[in-house]
């Protein structure tokens, strides 16, 4: 089902709730549509609501033609890779 970046995000803070309410303290995200993990990390560091801590990835890199290809970013070659990882840290 299609839903907006800000029902996705919604979603993701009610998500984050709910595990915690459940017992569980830290997840490690693998892979996120717009880096909307990673805006959700940062409002959980800033405490700005309840929930739990969150290691968040944000896209994802791979090859052409690999494997996630619904929201990564592609690279080829060690140097594009190189590329998108400083583009990530910054």
């Amino acid at each position: 089902m299609k839903e907006s970046y800000e029902q996705l995000l919604i979603r993701s803070v009610a998500n984050c709730q709910s595990y915690l309410q459940a017992g569980v303290t830290t997840i490690r995200e693998l892979g996120s549509i717009d880096d909307v993990a990673l805006h959700l990390a940062e409002s959980l560091n800033r405490h700005l609501f309840l929930g739990l801590r969150l290691i968040a990835l944000g896209k994802t890199i791979t090859m052409t033609g690999g494997h996630d290809p619904f929201w990564a970013s592609f690279a080829d070659g060690r140097i594009e890779v190189l590329k998108r990882i400083r583009g990530v840290i910054k």
